[in-house]
């Protein structure tokens, strides 16, 4: 009997033993896997990222250089608003989230910086209501569909382009609306699914089953509606 309560007591430590060692490994993968995927999530994040800064470096400042040449007095200010953004894009857009309030001053800057360029007469838009402090999201996320405006649009060669920007917050639901003018020219489909595809990607990393992404195109205007929980 004591021989056989030892082999019972023996076999019930090896089953807790391996049990405890099985919890181990099982939790070690969990885990690794679970860092695996957060590095694979910031890789894809920061690709996407990468996306958007080169074309709007490269393109400003060569707006900014044609206007040095002529000795043009906007060229001070372009420059000015560039290191504001280029500021954020590289200091506040290393986190996973950002001041709704610093990616709304970074459109503004954005849209001073075209009307320095294509004169300020042009009828551009930027509404926002009930946004405050606490209030964050994906960097550049906004960023990206305002630069998908501007270089869609034809608020650059026609006088009486226009876009219109909404971003209201309600009960911490993000609604943001931007709309532009296309005239009547060809659309170029593959260079406008570049920007849409990239937040599409963004969205759905960084929001899964949190978001919705309407898009109409009209014979001369264009427009986005998303609705983001911001919670």
């Amino acid at each position: 009997s004591q021989s056989l309560d030892l082999i019972l007591t023996l076999t019930f430590l090896l089953l807790i033993s391996n049990l405890i060692k099985g919890t181990e490994v099982w939790l070690y993968n969990r885990h690794r896997q679970q860092q695996i995927e957060k590095e694979k999530l910031e890789a894809e994040l920061n690709f996407l990222r990468i996306q958007i800064n080169p074309h709007f470096l490269f393109n400003t400042l060569n707006n900014i250089y044609s206007l040095a040449y002529t000795k043009d007095d906007k060229a001070a200010p372009m420059i000015a608003k560039l290191s504001q953004i280029m500021r954020y894009m590289l200091n506040d857009c290393k986190e996973s989230r950002v001041q709704l309030e610093k990616e709304i001053a970074i459109l503004k800057n954005y849209i001073d910086l075209h009307l320095l360029k294509i004169g300020q007469d042009r009828n551009i838009d930027l509404y926002t209501e009930g946004i405050n402090t606490n209030h964050r999201i994906t960097p550049l996320l906004l960023l990206t569909l305002l630069e998908n405006s501007f270089k869609h649009g034809d608020i650059d060669l026609n006088e009486k382009g226009w876009i219109k920007v909404e971003c209201i917050i309600e009960e911490d639901i993000l609604y943001f609306y931007i709309a532009n003018s296309t005239g009547k020219k060809k659309k170029t489909a593959e260079g406008s699914g570049i920007g849409l595809n990239n937040i599409q990607k963004q969205l759905e990393l960084n929001y899964p089953d949190n978001f919705e992404l309407n898009i109409e195109e009209l014979e001369t205007e264009y427009s986005v509606k998303l609705k983001v929980n911001l919670d």
